[in-house]
């Protein structure tokens, strides 16, 4: 929470310089932009630059890792993804089905309902555990199985709706370009086996503390 609130403080100026002398870029298009004569408000501004930020950085790393972790368990989808780039986005929909980097989000309670016997109260404070429903036997056959040829995808990984993660496009042209060119200059990388895997110590981010590789066999 303290670095979110540096992250805030440091927006909160960089919107304000773009307010009063805009540039050629994504924060004073935000600032410029009208909705029905109305324009963003600045907490609006800042709160969507952080997210993008994080969404394009800390999950994307951890989405890049975890992947190669998955293909190193998967020695044939790890061929085929070296020599077919193709194949790179179903392997990346597969990591975030089996090992998403987000595990829940929190959602507040809008209005007094029951769901699923339990009586849930507007203002209640839930915790979707979307890492569980993408294990959901009845949504994915053979849910434990890692197929990247997997149809109708539908994981959570970036949520869902309007709470669609605004920087799941990005993450996923950043994981594919990271991975495609990652094979294409080493296709011979393989994990460092005498380097164990050791995961991040969160309640609410899965990702790996590092991920040691070897560039050549």
């Amino acid at each position: 929470m303290q670095a979110f609130g540096q992250f805030g403080q440091y927006f909160d100026e960089l919107v304000a310089r773009r307010a009063r002398s805009p540039e050629e870029d994504l924060i004073s298009d935000l600032v410029r932009v009208e909705v029905d004569g109305a324009r963003l408000d600045r907490r609006d501004i800042v709160s969507t630059c952080t997210l993008l930020l994080v969404a394009g950085h800390e999950t994307t790393t951890s989405l890049v890792g975890t992947t190669l972790w998955c293909l190193e368990e998967h020695p044939e989808v790890r061929a085929e993804a070296i020599s077919h780039s193709e194949c790179l986005a179903g392997t990346i929909e597969e990591t975030l089905r089996t090992r998403g980097v987000i595990h829940f989000m929190p959602r507040v309670v809008t209005r007094d309902l029951r769901f699923l016997g339990a009586d849930l109260r507007e203002g209640d404070l839930v915790l979707p555990l979307f890492a569980a429903a993408n294990l959901d036997p009845d949504e994915f056959p053979k849910p434990e199985c890692f197929d990247p040829r997997r149809m109708a995808n539908r994981h959570l990984g970036f949520g869902y709706g309007i709470h669609l993660c605004l920087g799941a496009s990005l993450a996923r042209l950043e994981a594919r370009i990271a991975l495609g060119q990652l094979f294409e200059r080493f296709p011979q990388i393989r994990r460092d086996e005498s380097r164990s895997l050791r995961l991040r110590p969160s309640y609410f981010v899965y990702s790996l503390d590092e991920y040691c590789v070897r560039l050549a066999s």
